[in-house]
């Protein structure tokens, strides 16, 4: 809801710093938030303060975790939200159990084969559309489980080639 929660930094524990940028927060529920940081993934409740840290993989070191810059609802999956990272592709997580669904994840990552994501929106068809670092536009239809083909004219296919794509939005036409 509206109102400002105090986030704290660091862990009473070991003084040591849980982040140092925040890349976006997302809002759960009953003053919880998911924390998207340069450090990794955190889930914080305001009304305890604490934090719990979302491990994406054994290999993430734990202290310079991925850093996840995008959280998006997982249509026809509830209670579940794909977090792209940087660098490291796509996760999906498990709100209630506070963790990665590792089949979900592991299924979305064969698929879609990307690792270096600079944007990712999911349309309102259930299209996952994601721009990398390689300057390429990709796109899977997660309601039918496939690739889509995109059809584009020879000056929007070299403009996609030549251009870094920061953001992705979709566009709704009034008939």
């Amino acid at each position: 809801g509206a109102g400002f929660h105090y986030m704290p930094n660091f862990d009473p524990t070991t003084g040591r710093s849980y982040y140092s940028i925040v890349n976006r927060v997302c809002e759960d529920k009953d003053d919880c938030y998911w924390v998207l940081t340069n450090a990794g993934l955190y889930y914080y409740d305001s009304r305890h303060l604490t934090y719990k840290r979302i491990f994406f993989s054994e290999q993430e070191n734990p202290m310079y975790g991925y850093t996840p810059t995008q959280m998006l609802d997982y249509p026809g999956k509830p209670g579940k939200k794909v977090v792209i990272t940087s660098g490291y592709g796509i996760f999906v997580v498990d709100v209630e159990k506070k963790e990665v669904n590792k089949e979900l994840t592991n299924s979305l990552q064969g698929k879609m084969g990307v690792h270096f994501i600079i944007s990712a929106e999911i349309d309102s068809q259930e299209r996952l559309w994601l721009s990398t670092i390689h300057n390429d536009l990709v796109c899977y239809d997660l309601k039918h489980d496939k690739p889509v083909e995109l059809r584009m004219s020879e000056q929007a296919s070299n403009m996609v080639k030549t251009t870094l794509i920061r953001s992705i939005l979709e566009v709704k036409r009034h008939n």
